[in-house]
């Protein structure tokens, strides 16, 4: 069963943002799990597409702030006048994940302030760069934040704690 970190919540603001722009929010695993998905609440404007990734960032650089990309999505191409929605976005490999505080990103292409990605006024630890489009930076490119909640969360899985047949798999190898 798949479990959720980040914010759930269908947020009513626009974040429109130029091309090539990564927004983050920070967000707090309380358990090891496996992610294989992630969701941005967002829609386009009408009249152009543009194209997206997602990634996860750990927060890993200076007072916590994201640093090192650990794994990244497909890209989507939001379709021109496409109403705001949960968008999934797959991840390349699956992603263990231990508990502590990552950062969750949205990537946009180089047409810019078409995608909307919604956000609640505040509450949130926003971080934003500027990186030209592509698989999203290996290291995060920016100083700048806010304190805005942006619509973004995502799907985990809780590794087994072991299958009873493993373990006496494991205990005849031993003898």
């Amino acid at each position: 069963m798949a479990t959720v970190f980040g914010n759930e919540t269908e947020e009513t603001s626009n974040h429109t943002a130029d091309s090539g722009e990564i927004d983050a929010a920070k967000s707090t695993l309380t358990e090891t799990g496996t992610v294989t998905v992630i969701h941005v609440y967002c829609a386009c404007q009408s009249g152009h597409s543009q194209q997206t990734m997602c990634a996860i960032y750990d927060n890993d650089g200076t007072a916590g702030a994201p640093l090192t990309r650990l794994g990244y999505t497909n890209e989507i191409t939001l379709a021109s006048g496409q109403l705001v929605g949960w968008v999934e976005y797959t991840l390349t490999v699956p992603l263990l994940l231990v508990a502590g505080d990552y950062f969750l990103a949205i990537h946009r292409g180089v047409t810019g302030w078409y995608a909307q990605v919604r956000y609640g006024a505040s509450g949130g630890d926003m971080r934003y760069g500027a990186a030209s489009y592509g698989t999203p930076p290996a290291t995060w490119p920016g100083t700048s934040g806010n304190a805005i909640k942006l619509a973004i969360h995502a799907h985990y899985t809780v590794p087994a704690t072991g299958c009873p047949k493993q373990s006496m798999h494991l205990a005849r190898q031993r003898r």
